[in-house]
């Protein structure tokens, strides 16, 4: 019995229940501090003469009183409060502001970060409303765009919300008497930014609202001075009366070791939870309490019920249960519903018996009650929200979209280009495949629940692109001088350079116009070729090859397929120093020779970890977001890009792909363990966020649990990964099931990572370290594939001739 009664959840008869435990040395009290969390939060809804009376109050039953009219003379005010706590929740803004803006009014559709420049922007991050949601917010639905503004310099805790006009907040060397229009016409904003991202930044803070505007355009209700004087009537009318009808009653159940078990039984009417509906989740009870022996704090608890039941239910019976040891104590207990209102505030003082008898476990059932799994509590108790992925641009029309979602209950997903349907699916991974009908187009998923009704949205713009980035030379080559070179640079990209080269040796290398490559004499007998190579600021790169000599193939649209791989030996150490004759390729089960080898060491890296932030977890979430840290730091050079991603059953995007090593140390603030493992899902979320970047990508996974009720299956996450280009690193904490570390491993293999197990946390220095090394040591083959023009998967395979060294790389790819 004593082992049961260490166990920290278990099912209670009509809930799925969750105990925090208290803290074993000093615990904090957890009521104490309630209504200051409260008043800090809800301070922008105050009326003053509101204020005023919340702060003449003395007791905790009148502050409860004052909550609950407080809402109910705001009507359904209270929901939209209630949703938004959940959005600040989910999204866990860094900075005070942003998280009262979240308050307000809900988190935003589109979050746009710039990360700035020492002599130009400081860093900005853009926040833009979708009609849809102002419209949940209580206002007639219109896009709004807000700018915050990192207020000191490496800290994304000053960010604060910018005043239009307010040039010299933009930038840390600004001029104030400079013209709005003129800082937005002149060269600050281009030194920090690339054309595009400069173009799109220009337009948002031209159409940026002041908080005070977004404010108007969705208000909250104003309670005028009657109303508050009214209020004070009630409180003082009720005095100390119980809140409700609900009770607590303590027992004691025996004992287990050199302690008591106290069961504590609190029965609540459901008048006073959500409207009931059968066999689906109707309410969130919380019960917060503090111990004390004597003057001293003993024990503190944070029990929740998720509640489930009959309509004929009249009476949920909910309970709690703590091991203390005999003597007096003395219990404060709050019991609250999912908005925060009080349902129970009790004082008790009790005394606790020594037990012959040892405890028993409460039953696990009880009529007219179902039990809820925990992943059936998870997804219920989410707020439900739906985010299209993004989808690289291409100069195809016709692409597929994927919208992957949270929470529940949702039934289908319906998406709508440039505001007609297009397709409804009812069976997740949700997708549809449409034909774009220009350069770009506005897409939007909708999630709906059984009757139909919309319970969230999200749009974005698909792009395709019409001047695809390609580089090839101009016409056939002369015997000698210098051959002109013919480049299509994608709108609003920004070209770094142009290389020549002579087979494996570079010749020339162009940052402007014009590009020209030298030609130099050779032996007519001999074939061989040239190639030239462009880049964009971002990491994309492109090539042509033009073969020369006798026998040389016609013309120069010649398509070459590039294979990033890492050498290991049989300790796992990257090996350096290998040359073509070193490698064999084979495309499908057909040797094929490779036109070049090059050892690479300088071409940038895009980097993403995916970090599992479940329940299982727990405190060593914070050990691991500072194993990330470090190894942020001593990765990124600056050419290289990395991202910080958490999941667990929802995605967050903490950071996205940038440069700055600070900024994503601070977006590992704060973590916490909590709900379950979408695992492939997360996955392939992470994957999407690769879309439009080229050179070395690479996913690092940390997980410690199976993977819990994915929308997608494992091939589909293979397949994802493959086809992004991306390899996948895989690290798995002990604990997870037998099935999950394979099947990751696999995952691995078939795109060019490598997979780990670890015992402890402390390991993933070490482990990151090896990673490190290997993205940092290797190897680009390139090869030129055999015709073939239908769209299929074409399976690649690369051996190392030295014995003992094995070849890690993608093992195919989509043409």
């Amino acid at each position: 019995m004593k082992t049961w009664w260490h166990r920290k959840a278990f099912f209670s008869a009509c809930a799925y229940v969750t105990l925090a435990a208290s803290a074993v040395a000093q615990p904090t009290s957890l009521l104490d501090g309630v209504w200051d969390d409260w008043r800090r939060e809800a301070e922008a809804l105050f009326s003053p003469a509101e204020r005023d009376l919340f702060d003449a109050l003395s007791s905790d039953r009148e502050r409860e009183r004052f909550f609950d009219l407080f809402w109910q003379e705001r009507g359904d005010a209270l929901s939209r409060w209630s949703r938004n706590r959940e959005d600040a929740a989910q999204v866990r803004p860094r900075s005070p502001s942003a998280h009262s803006l979240i308050l307000r009014f809900g988190k935003p559709a589109e979050v746009f970060h710039y990360e700035g420049c020492k002599s130009g922007i400081r860093p900005l991050e853009v926040w833009r409303w979708s009609p849809w949601q102002i419209e949940r917010q209580g206002r007639q639905g219109v896009q709004v765009t807000l700018v915050l503004v990192q207020t000191k310099r490496f800290d994304p805790r000053s960010l604060e919300p910018w005043t239009p006009g307010d040039i010299t907040a933009l930038g840390f060397l600004t001029s104030t008497s400079l013209d709005p229009e003129l800082f937005l016409a002149e060269g600050k904003i281009s030194r920090c930014l690339e054309a595009a991202s400069e173009d799109r930044l220009r337009s948002q803070l031209r159409e940026a609202v002041s908080v005070a505007e977004l404010g108007d355009r969705a208000p909250w209700p104003i309670v005028g001075d009657e109303l508050a004087e009214k209020m004070r009537s009630e409180i003082k009318r009720h005095g100390e009366a119980p809140l409700t009808e609900s009770r607590l009653e303590l027992s004691f159940e025996g004992t287990a070791g050199r302690y008591t078990i106290i069961r504590g039984r609190v029965g609540v009417g459901v008048e006073r939870l959500r409207s009931l509906v059968e066999g689906r989740l109707f309410d969130r009870v919380v019960m917060t309490g503090d111990v004390f022996s004597g003057d001293r704090l003993a024990d503190t608890f944070v029990v929740t019920h998720h509640v489930v039941g009959s309509a004929a239910s009249q009476q949920v019976e909910l309970d709690f249960y703590r091991r203390l040891a005999p003597g007096p104590y003395r219990l404060r207990l709050r019991v609250s519903d999912r908005f925060g209102r009080g349902l129970l505030r009790e004082e008790r003082a009790f005394e606790v018996p020594r037990l012959a008898q040892a405890a028993v476990p409460p039953p696990g059932r009880a009529m007219g009650f179902n039990h809820l799994t925990r992943s059936q509590v998870v997804v219920l108790d989410t707020f439900p929200s739906v985010e299209v992925l993004p989808v690289p641009a291409s100069g195809t029309a016709k692409v597929r979209v994927t919208a992957i979602t949270t929470g529940g209950p949702i039934e289908a997903v319906e998406f709508l280009l440039e505001g007609r349907s297009v397709g409804v699916d009812r069976q997740p991974p949700y997708s549809v495949e449409v034909v774009l009908p220009g350069a770009s187009a506005t897409m939007e998923a909708v999630a709906l629940d059984p009757t139909g009704a919309a319970l969230a949205r999200h749009a974005t713009t698909l792009a395709r692109d019409p001047r695809p980035f390609a580089v090839r030379f101009a016409e056939k080559v002369a015997p000698s001088g210098d051959l002109p070179v013919l480049l299509s640079v994608p709108e609003g990209k920004a070209l770094v350079e142009v290389r020549c080269f002579d087979g494996s040796a570079l010749t020339r290398s162009l940052a402007t116009a014009p590009f020209e490559c030298p030609v130099p004499t050779r032996s007519p007998r001999t074939l061989d070729f040239l190639r030239v190579s462009a880049s964009l600021r971002g990491g994309e790169s492109v090539e042509r090859v033009l073969f020369l000599g006798p026998d040389a193939p016609d013309g120069v649209d010649v398509r070459l397929v590039e294979l990033y791989v890492s050498v290991l030996d049989r300790s796992g150490r990257p090996v350096t120093g290998l040359v073509a004759e070193d490698f064999r390729f084979f495309d499908g089960s057909q040797e094929s020779p490779l036109v070049r080898v090059e050892a690479i060491d300088n071409l940038p890296l895009n980097v993403a970890i995916l970090m599992d932030v479940s329940s299982s977890m727990g405190r060593r979430t914070r050990m691991a977001a500072l194993s990330a840290e470090r190894f942020f730091k001593r990765l990124l050079t600056d050419d290289d890009r990395a991202s910080l991603l958490a999941f667990n059953h929802d995605f967050h995007l903490l950071v996205p792909f940038t440069t700055n090593a600070e900024e994503l140390g601070h977006g590992a603030i704060g973590l916490r363990g909590r709900g379950s493992t979408r695992l492939f899902d997360a996955i392939v979320y992470a994957l999407s966020q690769f879309a439009g970047l080229g050179n070395r990508r690479a996913l690092i996974v940390l997980s410690d649990g199976a993977d819990v009720e994915s929308d997608f299956p494992f091939g589909q996450v293979v397949a994802a990964a493959v086809q992004a280009g991306v390899a996948v690193y895989p690290i798995s904490l002990l604990g997870v099931d037998r099935a999950t570390p394979a099947q990751l491993a696999e995952l691995a293999d078939e795109s060019g990572g490598r997979s780990y197990s670890v015992r402890s946390i402390d390991d993933l220095d070490r482990i990151y370290r090896q990673i490190e090394e290997q993205l940092r040591s290797q190897y680009l083959l390139v090869y030129r594939p055999p015709p073939n023009d239908r769209l299929e998967f074409r399976s690649v395979r690369v051996e190392v001739a030295r014995p003992g060294l094995e070849a890690h790389n993608v093992h195919g790819y989509y043409p």
